[in-house]
């Protein structure tokens, strides 16, 4: 075997390595929850062979597919009362499917079937039947050839439990010093979403959960207010790229080996238009332990986007214990979840926030020092004097 140590994130860098745009520093977070039910079945293959068989159909875009029938929004406004308030606004006219057959996956269906987008702010919803796989294998030696050493302490996470069951015996072969291998089969999206006119639009975060029918649903959001080329069109027409991937580890009774291969598919694409529901600019000024501070906050219904400039710069947090917070609050008094904030020493900042479906008449601000340990948020909000944005006219 080839004792090359190989340390790559195995998705993230085969996804940089195939895509001819940068690699991308926005994501910020992922979750996938899965609960597929597939058992692992030991097998010997070349995955060569698993390529060489992968066939790619492209469905022709259509108003209703197999797949399509569920609106992402809807699904995760069951739980969200932000998306169930976005949903009316995300039905998309024509949804393309995209289809690949291979022997282990057998048929993944995949395509974005929902999508907001008011000028300023864009989350998609995009879904994938049969898109993974976990199973046992025993390596061939062309297979062997082309392993790689890799950290003896590196570990698949399970996203259900048939697959925990695996990992768990992968772990004990490992304790009992015995040979053992598993693989993982899997057809995975971009994290880069492309407009027509090569737009790679920073995403923020992808939402995810597994359906009881082998379908994956995914809300994607993107940094709000959107890059300037594509704010108040009529219409966005995006795409994002499909990879088939197989990737292996190995433990032959002393070292821990990997290997992976990826295959570039069809992107999923969806025609967005614009649903022009209203956004608003919201300003208002104050002062934060004397200094004194203008905020405005660009809102529409799914995200707030709050500019703050000081008249000096705000002091540094005294260590990592410490943090600025500037809460946001509409009439009703819902704290909007802030997805960023700041250490100080400087005289600007840019926060964002998830907004809650609607437009709020006012938003109240409070800027405020927390730190770890005991904290009394009533107390500090009690001793915080408050700025109220209002619209402005």
């Amino acid at each position: 075997m080839n004792d090359k140590i190989n340390t790559n994130e195995f998705r993230e860098s085969l996804d940089r390595h195939l895509s001819d745009m940068k690699a991308d520093p926005f994501l910020a977070q992922r979750i996938i929850a899965s609960e597929k039910e597939e058992r692992p079945v030991k097998k010997k293959f070349s995955f060569a062979v698993v390529l060489a068989v992968a066939v790619l159909v492209i469905g022709a875009a259509v108003a209703i597919a197999e797949i399509v029938g569920i609106n992402v929004f809807e699904l995760f406004g069951k739980t969200d009362n932000r998306y169930a308030e976005l949903a009316p606004y995300t039905v998309l006219n024509d949804v393309s499917e995209v289809s690949v057959s291979s022997v282990e996956l057998g048929e993944t269906k995949a395509s974005i079937n929902s999508a907001y987008y008011d000028g300023q702010s864009l989350i998609i919803g995009y879904l994938i039947q049969n898109g993974s796989r976990m199973e046992e294998f025993v390596p061939d030696e062309e297979l062997l050839g082309k392993m790689t050493k890799c950290d003896p302490t590196i570990m698949w996470a399970a996203s259900n439990d048939a697959e925990a069951e695996l990992i768990a015996r992968m772990k004990q072969a490992k304790a009992d010093k015995t040979p053992m291998g598993i693989v993982s089969y899997t057809v995975y999206p971009s994290d880069h979403t492309v407009t027509k006119d090569g737009v790679d639009i920073p995403p923020y975060l992808d939402n995810s959960k597994k359906g009881d029918d082998s379908i994956e649903y995914t809300i994607r959001e993107y940094e709000s207010p959107l890059v300037d080329e594509i704010q108040n069109l009529e219409s966005l027409d995006i795409s994002i790229r499909l990879y088939q991937s197989v990737s292996y580890l190995y433990f032959d009774g002393t070292s821990l080996y990997t290997y992976s291969e990826v295959i570039e598919l069809t992107p999923m694409r969806a025609i967005v238009w614009n649903s022009h529901v209203p956004t608003n600019l919201y300003s208002g000024s104050g002062e934060y332990n004397g200094i004194k501070m203008n905020a405005v906050a660009h809102v529409s219904a799914a995200n707030v986007a709050l500019e703050i400039r000081f008249d000096q710069t705000i002091p540094a947090v005294p260590d990592y214990d410490h943090w600025y917070v500037f809460r946001l609050t509409d009439e009703n008094g819902t704290v909007l979840r802030e997805n960023e904030g700041s250490n100080g020493d400087e005289e600007e900042v840019v926060i964002t926030y998830q907004g809650t479906g609607t437009l709020p008449q006012e938003l109240t601000l409070s800027v405020y020092m927390e730190n770890e340990g005991e904290f009394d948020l009533d107390e500090t909000l009690m001793n915080t004097e408050p700025i109220i944005l209002r619209i402005q006219k």
